[in-house]
């Protein structure tokens, strides 16, 4: 055997067992999605008392490309949030909203859905922080987390990890 084919198989088994997990791993796959946001009618499901505490709202969220991303350019529709929220809090007034909401999210792409929420959430910071939960289809087994509304913008990335 030449030195040359030595040297290829030896960069074969390299890369071979550096794509193999070890025993007790898993491969898994990250992914940064970023989207710009088109929000549609919000639609706000009041509850006792008087006020916003208790309310709950929803709404659907068009996701277009922020970036290139998924095959797709820039502009181009990716998918669409079912996002609902109640209010632990006030946003009245000029002086902003306090207190907490409890949010959840299914997003809707055309290869599965990502299923966030969480309770408690700081109505007072942004981004909103959204733990995913579950995911169908492509993202059946995913974890992470989504970001709403970063620096108040109408936004959405989503910070995947995928088995």
């Amino acid at each position: 055997m030449t030195v040359r084919r030595s040297l290829a198989l030896l960069v074969f088994v390299l890369l071979l067992g550096a794509a193999v997990p070890a025993e007790g791993q898993t491969r898994t796959k990250t992914l940064a999605l970023h989207f710009t946001i088109f929000q549609e009618a919000t639609h706000r499901h009041v509850h006792p008392p008087a006020g916003d505490a208790g309310d709950s709202y929803s709404t659907t969220l068009v996701l277009t490309n922020a970036v290139a991303q998924l095959g797709k350019a820039i502009g181009k529709h990716e998918g669409s949030m079912s996002f609902a929220y109640t209010l632990s809090g006030s946003c009245a007034g000029t002086s902003g909203c306090s207190g907490t909401t409890n949010i959840q999210t299914v997003t809707h792409f055309l290869d599965g859905t990502v299923t966030a929420q969480s309770n408690n959430v700081p109505l007072g910071k942004r981004p909103f922080v959204v733990k995913v939960i579950s995911g169908t289809g492509a993202y059946k087994g995913v974890q992470g987390r989504v970001e709403i509304a970063p620096n108040g913008d109408p936004k959405t990335d989503y910070f995947l990890t995928l088995p």
